[in-house]
């Protein structure tokens, strides 16, 4: 016996419970196993995998308070719709919860929504070596001093220069990672 798509944990229990009757003297253990195999998986099935109860008596107990939280979010969900002022059954059938004007005004304009079309950048691999990275960036117009560098004169870079502390900050990130 499985419990049903959007049947409650209390419903399930119920019914099991109903066709527990039918059964002549049941195993404690034939039940638990019955009832535990037959769980939708959720909250409920995953803490029974993380500490399965003993006996049947366990199982009850522990799905009662998952029945209480179930009922509690069910109770806040309904409160929620109350207060909203639209039914459960307007929003089932699909009739729209706001005004057509309102909803028109919420459109966005395609010349000024959001763009879709990034141009595709190109990093440098952080695991690079200095000497790379410098040589990758070297012909980088926004970093003016590095045209007459090579991947050996970082020495010679005073550290007020922009090469300097972005090569420093590149070997940064590299040791961080």
């Amino acid at each position: 016996m499985k419990k049903k798509e959007g049947e409650s944990l209390r419903d399930y229990v119920a019914r099991f419970n109903q066709e527990k009757l039918n059964v002549e003297d049941p195993e404690d253990k034939v039940v638990l196993t019955a009832i535990v195999a037959g769980l939708a998986d959720g909250r409920f099935s995953f803490s029974l995998g993380k500490k399965p109860p003993e006996t049947f008596g366990e199982f009850m107990e522990k799905a009662q308070k998952y029945m209480n939280a179930e009922d509690m979010m069910t109770a806040r969900q309904q409160q929620v719709v109350d207060q909203s002022g639209i039914s459960a059954k307007r929003r089932k059938e699909g009739t729209p919860t706001r005004h057509p004007v309102m909803e028109k005004e919420q459109k966005v304009d395609p010349r000024t929504g959001p763009r879709t079309d990034y141009p595709k950048l190109q990093f440098t691999p952080l695991n690079a070596s200095p000497g790379k990275i410098l040589m990758e960036i070297r012909n980088d117009p926004e970093i003016r001093g590095l045209q007459k560098c090579g991947p050996t004169q970082i020495d010679g870079m005073t550290e007020n220069s922009v090469a300097f502390i972005t090569i420093t900050a590149m070997i940064q990130m590299n040791a961080y990672i």
